[in-house]
């Protein structure tokens, strides 16, 4: 008899069994209670295969969710860094344009011509030099029904927390072609000093999957006037004299040569003044004498402290502040103004009210010792920060027409 059953290599065999002529198949296989479990060895290979397996294990789809959700918050980190970006590489772009266009309405519409500008202040009786000398031409705040006024006469305006004895300059409006009123209008300065191409679009009226239309300005007869566009960019101009030949001793030769600087500013305050926070959107804040690093001769720039409350130092990297100073360091001395790009601002130091910023700009006037800063005929006092200056574009030009200063 033939017994069929399984052999050495796992196949299925038929032997002997040794029961006479009868012959019987009896199909059995070997099995224990871990032939399910156990792997196949490769025939000559010390190997074994992967178990046979149906699923996955809860451990395994865990952690694949974990790297899933790794992956998905990175990318969403990157979101909001891509849209700073974005709104960055546009603030760029549109402020080269706007400073472009502002030289040519600065020079089109008489803008250096003293006679046509309007607020400029009596000049103080006995002083040594005639001042003011620098200007700030800026008719948006001048003329504002809400932050203009006798408050805003100066640039910086004034706050609480700034000294009195701090260097300012006036900041003055101009004059307009009209018999009735010479001062040009509020509604005339937006038209001039905000840039006008960031045009408001909106939904078609009647068709949802046509392209958006531009908002229009509509006159008492609902009839459309102009476009209307948002005013994110503005700017205003500063006039400094572009050198400082004089001794308080020597005769005063009026300046010929002039540093316009032409400001952009992006979303600039012009509805109160004081930020969201309650801090004022121009300000001043004082220079430590003891820890100012200007390299000059050249170099432009340096670092420097400015003193004062946490809230009053915070300035953004990128940003555009003023130095101010006397010239001969001396409160009756002649105020001097530079523009500097904030490179990037410290930690506020709380135990000495103190705040590091490195700025990047022109040569300060009166360096004469890059080490000694005890030496130099102009030391910065104070910095002026305004909230939304984004870029300073500068030229050397002359006045037009005699100075309203002048004998």
């Amino acid at each position: 008899m033939f017994e069929w059953g399984m052999g050495n290599e796992g196949k299925c065999g038929m032997r002997e069994c040794g029961m006479g002529n009868e012959m019987t198949r009896n199909f059995k296989c070997r099995s224990d209670r871990h032939s399910l479990r156990t792997s196949a060895r490769i025939p000559h290979s010390p190997f074994a295969l992967p178990h046979f397996r149906f699923g996955i294990s809860l451990l395994e789809v865990l952690i694949s969710m974990f790297i899933l959700a790794v992956g998905l918050l990175s990318i969403a980190s990157l979101l909001p860094v891509g849209g700073y970006q974005v709104q960055k590489a546009m603030i760029d772009d549109r402020k080269s344009t706007v400073g472009q266009n502002a030289f040519h309405e600065f020079r089109t519409r008489g803008m250096a011509n003293a006679e046509n500008w309007v607020g400029m202040p009596a000049m103080p009786v006995g002083q040594t030099f005639p001042k003011p000398v620098s200007v700030a031409i800026d008719p948006l705040v001048f003329t504002s029904p809400l932050v203009g006024g006798q408050v805003s006469r100066q640039f910086p305006r004034p706050t609480s927390t700034s000294a009195a004895a701090a260097p300012r300059m006036p900041r003055i409006g101009l004059k307009f072609v009209s018999h009735q009123n010479p001062l040009m209008a509020h509604q005339i300065a937006q038209q001039i000093f905000m840039a006008r191409d960031d045009t408001v679009y909106e939904k078609h009226p009647t068709d949802p999957d046509a392209s958006a239309v531009s908002k229009w300005e509509l006159d008492d007869n609902e009839r459309p006037v102009r476009r209307q566009f948002e005013g994110n960019f503005s700017w205003l101009a500063t006039l400094t004299p572009a050198y400082f030949d004089i001794t308080p001793r020597g005769p005063w030769v009026w300046p010929t040569e002039y540093h316009l600087s032409i400001v952009i500013f992006f979303k600039r305050n012009l509805n109160s003044l004081v930020n969201d926070d309650g801090v004022a959107v121009e300000r001043q804040v004082a220079v430590s004498p003891n820890a100012v690093h200007l390299a000059g001769f050249g170099l432009g720039g340096g670092e420097l402290f400015v003193r004062g409350t946490q809230a009053d130092t915070a300035v953004r990297p990128g940003t555009w502040v003023m130095l101010c100073g006397y010239y001969g360091n001396r409160p009756d001395g002649l105020p001097v103004f530079r523009w500097y790009r904030v490179v990037s601002a410290g930690e506020y130091e709380a135990n000495t009210n103190q705040r590091p910023i490195t700025l990047a700009g022109p040569d300060w006037i009166g360096v004469t010792n890059q080490t000694d800063p005890s030496q130099w005929l102009c030391k910065p006092t104070h910095v002026a920060i305004f909230e939304g200056a984004v870029g300073v574009f500068e030229k050397t030009v002359h006045l037009e027409g005699p100075s309203v200063w002048a004998n």
